[in-house]
């Protein structure tokens, strides 16, 4: 792998074109001065300076950490937005694993055995998951929507215009 750098310099183009300034990615100067020559047709250099070097093969993606910041701040925009949505499905998959846990009885072994060799006891624990996780699943969303409204109201996301009135002495 090469390093690879972003060069930068003032370029005289002729007298129809004037001096403009010109990006160019080169390994050395030398190949960045060549490329403004030929490819550009730079009459005039001055000022070559590199800008940023890059190692070739990487990707030019952000860095690990920014995307996760990145990630974090989605996270909880999405969650500041969809709060009641957020809770429910957390709620409805905590009851659910809860629930599996308790009964001894995956939804997966529930959904892979055959109708016809299913046994009331595994009726009885699906119906006790299933509603574990609608009931968990709207408490979640009641509380989700409370949340979210007491946010609306105190930082004013809800449209509302605040009104100040003038006290006259």
């Amino acid at each position: 792998m090469s390093n690879i750098s972003r060069w930068t310099a003032s370029c005289w183009m002729g007298s129809a074109t004037g001096r403009i300034d010109i990006e160019v990615n080169a390994a050395t100067s030398n190949g960045a001065i060549q490329q403004l020559k030929n490819v550009y047709g730079a009459e005039q250099i001055r000022n070559l300076r590199r800008v940023r070097t890059e190692v070739s093969g990487g990707s030019s993606l952000p860095s690990g950490s920014s995307i996760w910041i990145a990630s974090i701040l989605g996270c909880g925009a999405l969650f500041l937005y969809f709060t009641p949505w957020v809770l429910m499905i957390i709620y409805g998959g905590l009851s659910t694993w809860a629930s599996e846990k308790l009964t001894d009885q995956s939804v997966r072994e529930y959904t892979d055995t055959p109708d016809d060799e299913t046994t009331e006891n595994q009726h009885k624990k699906a119906m006790i998951t299933v509603c574990a996780a609608l009931l968990l699943g709207g408490v979640g969303f009641v509380q989700g929507t409370f949340i979210n409204k007491d946010l609306n109201v105190e930082y004013n996301l809800d449209g509302k215009q605040t009104q100040v009135q003038q006290i006259k002495k």
